[in-house]
């Protein structure tokens, strides 16, 4: 298989592959919430759960090591 050399494309491709990655993943969790509580109201701890796996702050630290790995990937 061919790979990439290092540089910025490199770099932004793995980035918007991760990013790619984290909205189907963070999209597939959500669809399980809303199949499991299809008909009811949502408890406060699923909204809170919803809420902490929605934050910026996951999504960063997903999106960081999973961009290093993907490049690592793709990069001679």
């Amino acid at each position: 298989m061919k790979k990439l050399k290092k540089g910025f494309w490199a770099g932004v491709l793995a980035f918007v592959i991760a990013r790619f990655s984290h909205l189907l993943i963070t999209f597939i969790i959500g669809l399980q919430i809303a199949l499991i509580y299809e008909d009811t109201i949502i408890p406060d701890s699923v909204w809170t759960t919803i809420a902490i796996i929605d934050s910026w702050i996951v999504g960063l630290i997903y999106i960081i090591p999973v961009s290093m790995y993907i490049y690592k990937k793709i990069t001679k």
